[in-house]
């Protein structure tokens, strides 16, 4: 697996999807397809073929399998709290990771991460799931639950303990401590550097959950609410809590054994490319796991559930199983409306029904977007140049033509 998941203009993605809120599609008949030759598909240096994968090749590839069945398991951050039903600034891109330098924690926990390696044991995987309020950031709040499982629950209490002391530490009297209603083992603090900014550490059985709030707003007026941010803490544990408690872990010892892609849906996305805008890493969830990932949770869910949608990959772009052919066309479909700042472009030379969209909107940069299915499968990519998205697209649908 490549250490990158696609974070690529996701102001351009994010808005695509957003667009995207018709129920249904033109139900006039459409002309038939013309027939691909694959060969003649400009793919440029891409790989066009499809790349299976069997049981981990390491354990480092283990642990990341299993912070795929974590994310299938969690709460998403709208079900936790409804106003929080947008996707996440690129910040938050990164979801699975297993290592305490990941910047899934360097983004929201102050202090040296050598501190934080010198303390914490049996970590074995963690999830990250993240989403805000609003659109435009500084009218939104943000609600991030980072969930931590570990060997033993020694190692998970451990874990809080040293998160809290080393932040604590690095920010001395601009850590202040705050209780959290109805959890007071959870050890919580406000960021007073920066208004609105509030991390709590709690360990919940062989887990350790990081719960990171920031409320853009109080930025913005330079006040904070400690009531309310508290408040806000105290809900998404008690949603976070049962999930965590009824997540039952692979045994250490079997992580080796789990299948890492056993209905061959990873195989599929085209892979991460040298693209400096992609960053995470690769996986393959259900339906429910596959709105973690995605940039408009709301909007995404209903088109799944009208779709049939029941796996959800990515590793250079984004595929879709959907119930059938015509389900996943007309995914692509909805997903491809044209809004505002958009405007269609012709797909790639061979591929004419591929959906290609160019970004003209306010944001810095030119962005393209290509959609695409084949059979059941339902695919997306983007880049900053036409050229590349169509070699892009290209790629994909050879993929998906060519997989078993």
């Amino acid at each position: 697996m490549v250490n990158r998941r696609w974070g690529l203009c996701a102001a351009l993605v994010a808005a695509v999807v957003a667009v995207t809120t018709a129920c249904g599609t033109d139900d006039a008949a459409k002309p038939a397809r013309p027939e691909v030759d694959l060969a003649a598909l400009d793919v440029g240096n891409l790989t066009a073929e499809p790349k299976y994968y069997d049981k981990p090749t390491s354990i480092d590839m283990a642990r990341l399998v299993e912070g795929m069945r974590l994310g299938n398991h969690l709460p998403l951050p709208m079900e936790i709290d409804p106003e929080v039903k947008y996707a996440p600034t690129v910040k938050a891109g990164v979801r699975l990771f297993t290592s305490m330098s990941s910047a899934a924690i360097a983004n929201r926990v102050a202090g040296n991460p050598l501190d934080l390696n010198a303390r914490i044991t049996g970590f074995v995987t963690g999830f990250v799931t993240a989403g805000r309020s609003d659109t435009t950031t500084t009218l939104s709040w943000e609600l991030d639950n980072v969930a931590m499982l570990f060997e033993t629950e020694q190692d998970a209490e451990n874990a809080v303990d040293a998160f809290a002391e080393v932040e604590r530490g690095y920010l001395a009297e601009k850590a202040v401590p705050q209780a959290i209603p109805g959890f007071p083992e959870a050890k919580a603090h406000l960021v007073t550097e920066l208004d609105g900014r509030i991390n709590s550490y709690v360990a919940v059985g062989r887990f350790a959950l990081l719960t990171h709030i920031y409320d853009n707003t109080m930025q913005q007026l330079d006040a904070t609410d400690a009531g309310l941010l508290t408040a806000r803490v105290a809900r998404s544990i008690e949603k976070m809590r049962p999930a965590l408690e009824s997540f039952v872990p692979t045994p250490v010892g079997d992580l080796m054994k789990l299948d890492v892609d056993p209905e061959k849906v990873l195989a599929l996305p085209l892979n991460t490319v040298d693209d400096p805008g992609q960053v995470g890493i690769p996986g393959v969830y259900n339906r429910h796991g596959g709105l973690q990932i995605g940039f408009n949770p709301e909007k995404d869910s209903e088109m799944f559930e009208a779709a049939g949608v029941d796996a959800v990959a990515w590793k250079g772009g984004y595929v879709y199983r959907a119930r059938d052919a015509v389900a996943a066309e007309k995914l692509i479909d909805r997903r491809a409306k044209v809004g505002k700042f958009y405007r269609r472009v012709p797909g790639p030379a061979g591929l004419p029904f591929a959906q290609c969209l160019e970004y003209i909107g306010p944001a810095e940069g030119t962005v393209h977007y290509c959609g695409v299915s084949f059979g059941r499968y339902a695919a997306e990519v983007t880049a900053s140049q036409l050229q590349d998205v169509h070699q892009r697209i290209s790629a994909q649908y050879a993929i998906l033509a060519r997989a078993k």
